[in-house]
């Protein structure tokens, strides 16, 4: 415990739990840049999903460039100035909103999913997109205000009330995610095993990046409320990015694995792989044949799942 111009910072629990975050947050970011490389080396997919990837890839990069400046900032270029330690950091705070925008497109992207997976409707998407968007714009309004009051002594009071805000929506709209997604790929099931086997992997790929990233949302949030003298939240906030991040490249990488399992079932179903698959239409097509089952024709054209390759053996197709 360090006193600085008469009040007590505890370097632990503050500058070296930012410190330590800083270095999973870049570890990760190695992370992030392997599963970059496997995307563009396997899949050649549309523009927007490319674009996708390359806006995540930058934000992380910038992200843990300002983590790096801010650590060196405060143990380096200030090293023996303690009273530097009671001031934000530009690239600290900048750093809220990059988290912000990351975070944006990857609940757009699982937006985006749900529209093609619900059979193209539109409320609830346009719904999270809206939620997504102002949770972004919040992290930019955090940090106009850290720019505003550079003292990290007042932030236990309206930057601390917007991080509650900020971390309380990232939960909702993740839990929102999570469980529509997995209702959609539910009534997408036809009774068939293999077909249904691949829906459950494809629910628990869901639900298993729905819950990781809102424990991490949580687990900030808590710590907002027990410890909002510390910085041990912003410690976790700065691997949250990663954590989105790393969870659609999963997916999207997961495809080619998946859609091999696809390869073997003959019984066509809607399992949200491609935006282009509807449930509601899949279902239609079910009903409207009797003989869904016995016309080996019919299995044929509801087979939409099958896998192209262009001329260099990338595959092509979406999430």
């Amino acid at each position: 415990m360090a006193s600085i111009g008469g009040l007590k910072l505890d370097l632990a629990s503050t500058y070296g739990a930012y410190t330590i975050a800083t270095f999973i947050s870049a570890m990760l970011l190695g992370v992030t840049v392997n599963q970059a490389y496997r995307y563009f080396g396997k899949y050649s997919d549309p523009p927007l999903i490319k674009i996708t990837v390359a806006s995540l890839l930058t934000f992380e990069i910038l992200h843990s460039a300002f983590s790096i400046h801010a650590v060196y900032y405060y143990v380096i270029a200030n090293f023996g100035n303690p009273l530097a330690l009671l001031q934000n950091v530009w690239s600290a705070d900048v750093n809220f909103g990059v988290i912000g925008l990351n975070v944006f497109v990857v609940h757009l992207s699982y937006a985006l999913r749900i529209y093609y997976v619900s059979g193209k409707r539109l409320i609830l998407p346009v719904i999270l997109t809206m939620v997504s968007l102002c949770h972004a714009s919040l992290g930019w309004y955090l940090t106009a205000l850290l720019f505003k009051d550079r003292f990290i002594v007042n932030l236990p009071g309206t930057p601390e009330t917007i991080a509650k805000v900020i971390l309380s929506t990232a939960v909702g709209i993740d839990m929102t995610i999570a469980i529509t997604l997995s209702l959609y790929l539910h009534r997408s099931r036809t009774g068939f095993k293999r077909t249904d086997k691949l829906i459950n992997k494809l629910v628990i790929y869901t639900i298993n990046n729905g819950v990781l990233t809102s424990a991490a949302d949580i687990v900030a949030l808590a710590f907002v409320f027990a410890e909002p003298d510390n910085l041990i939240f912003l410690a976790i906030t700065q691997v949250i990015g990663n954590l989105y991040t790393n969870s659609l490249m999963a997916l999207l990488n997961s495809r080619r694995s998946l859609k091999m399992t696809q390869k073997d079932n003959t019984h066509g179903s809607s399992t949200g792989l491609d935006f282009n698959s509807m449930p509601a239409q899949t279902k239609q097509s079910e009903s409207s044949s009797s003989t869904f089952a016995r016309s080996p024709m019919s299995v044929q054209k509801l087979d939409i799942h099958r896998t192209q390759s262009d001329a260099s053996g990338k595959e092509r197709g979406v999430v």
